[in-house]
């Protein structure tokens, strides 16, 4: 009875039980088919991702390409090509910069090939000069050897010639001080009569005074008459008026008008007296001042005199000591001399190194190659030679030698120093040979700051060339060296 009634219920749940495995098994068969459209999917987007950075990698290229042969001006292997061309120092190549970027490297590498021209242009023609200059040097020396000679053979006569004229300038100077001394008693003699005229002229200065102060008083007296005729007038006027009454008033006034006019006439005489004696009176004052004017010059001639002589004395008194000094200047002279014609040998030696140094550095330019065109127009420009006029000789001394009084003070701007240091009983053969180390430079002092730049001048010392290899030296590449050209 229960396996009857199980087994429909089993059928059922069996039947339930394939429907939920048919479902299952469809489930999964959807689920592999997506995974098959995802994996294709996936496979899809791969290939073109992989495509689109293919394609990304070759734009960089070509951009980082392109960037690059910008920066360098043109293609790799024409930069290396120009720069081994420069390194072996052949600067005639010739670099197109017209559609290259101004800062990429074959622009600078023009720049820098410009600069080496005007470089080593200058430097050979600068060569050319010094190796002039030492021959001319070498001229004046030899000119100046010869005239230090004749320099020597007439310090004797100096210095005789100078004893005599000792001699007489003491004798001037005993003259002088005897003419100082009569001088100065007629300078004051002459100061007396000055002070003399001096009282005179104020005398008469105190009469020409009083006298004015006269015709002051005068011209009030004639003012006062002619004040009183007026009044007199009017009192006559008045007494005609009164008829019998003024008659005896008239008479008065009448008697009033004659004293004044006589007062008037009076004081006119005496007015014209004063005025005769205060022009006699500056006549004599003007005389007068004309003698004050005459002793004053005349004092002042004499004091100028005075000075004069004085100054004559005490000049006299300094050329003497003078005189001593270059007694002894003159028997210095001669040792001096002598250390002048070593330093002129040692001269001579110093501008026979500087011709071979000046030789040497030709040599180094020459391993340069420059245009034809470069090369003219460098010596077109204009050379400064270096000009040694010959010694002249002043009153039997030469310019070069002085005596050491001279010498002393302007021995530090010359050899003229070392020479006056010397032991005056050194023999002149002695010094002619030259210091190695002043005369005989090792090399070329090319390594110092010249006027086109230090880096420039270490770029031409150090750039060698071998088999077409390159070595640069520090700082060719600097841009503030470059733009010192």
């Amino acid at each position: 009875m229960l396996v009857s009634e199980a087994r429909p219920k089993a059928n059922a749940a069996e039947e339930h039980m394939e429907q939920m495995l048919d479902v299952k098994r469809a489930n999964a068969q959807n689920f592999e088919d997506q995974i098959d459209q995802v994996r294709d999917t996936a496979a899809i987007a791969a290939l073109a991702l992989t495509l689109a950075g293919v394609l990304v990698a070759l734009l960089l290229g070509v951009l980082i390409a392109r960037f690059i042969s910008r920066q360098l001006g043109g293609e790799p292997a024409e930069v290396a090509g120009i720069a081994s061309i420069i390194a072996q120092g052949d600067l005639t190549a010739r670099i197109n910069t017209e559609n290259i970027a101004p800062n990429s490297v074959m622009a600078n590498m023009a720049a820098m090939q410009n600069a080496l021209r005007r470089l080593v242009g200058a430097v050979h023609s600068s060569s050319d000069n010094i190796a002039s200059g030492a021959s001319q040097i070498a001229a004046g020396n030899t000119d100046l050897s010869q005239r230090t000679e004749e320099q020597a053979a007439n310090l004797t006569q100096t210095a005789s010639a100078m004893e005599e004229l000792a001699g007489t300038v003491k004798n001037n100077a005993d003259v002088a001080r005897q003419a100082a001394q009569r001088a100065m008693a007629a300078s004051r003699s002459a100061q007396d009569g000055g002070e003399v005229v001096n009282n005179v002229v104020q005398t008469m200065a105190g009469i020409t005074e009083s006298s004015k102060r006269i015709v002051d008083i005068i011209s009030v007296i004639d003012s006062i008459a002619f004040q009183t005729n007026i009044l007199a007038l009017n009192a006559a006027v008045e007494a005609a008026r009164a008829g019998e009454q003024g008659r005896g008033f008239a008479v008065v006034a009448g008697e009033v008008r004659s004293l004044t006019q006589k007062s008037a006439a009076a004081a006119k005489d005496i007015k014209e007296l004063i005025d005769d004696s205060v022009e006699k009176v500056d006549n004599g004052s003007k005389l007068v001042d004309a003698a004050g004017e005459t002793m004053t010059g005349i004092v002042a001639d004499v004091k100028q005199v005075t000075d004069l002589i004085s100054e004559i004395s005490a000049a006299t008194s300094e050329q003497t000591s003078g005189i001593s000094q270059v007694n002894d200047a003159v028997l210095q002279l001669s040792d001096v001399t002598q250390q002048n014609a070593a330093l002129v040998e040692q001269s001579a030696a110093a501008s026979d190194s500087l011709n071979d140094q000046a030789q040497r550095l030709l040599e180094l330019v020459r391993a340069f190659k420059l245009d034809h065109s470069q090369s003219s127009a460098q010596q077109r420009q204009p050379s400064q030679v270096i000009s040694v006029p010959p010694a002249t000789i002043e009153d039997g001394v030469p310019r070069a030698s002085r005596p050491a009084s001279s010498h002393a003070r302007s021995s530090h701007n010359g050899a003229g120093a070392r020479a006056a240091a010397a032991p005056r009983s050194e023999p002149p053969k002695a010094a002619r040979k030259p210091a190695a180390p002043a005369a005989a430079p090792s090399a070329p002092a090319l390594g110092s700051k010249p006027a086109l730049g230090a880096a420039a001048a270490a770029a031409a010392t150090t750039v060698t060339a071998t088999h077409g290899s390159a070595t640069y030296g520090p700082g060719t590449s600097k841009e503030d060296d470059w733009e010192e050209f």
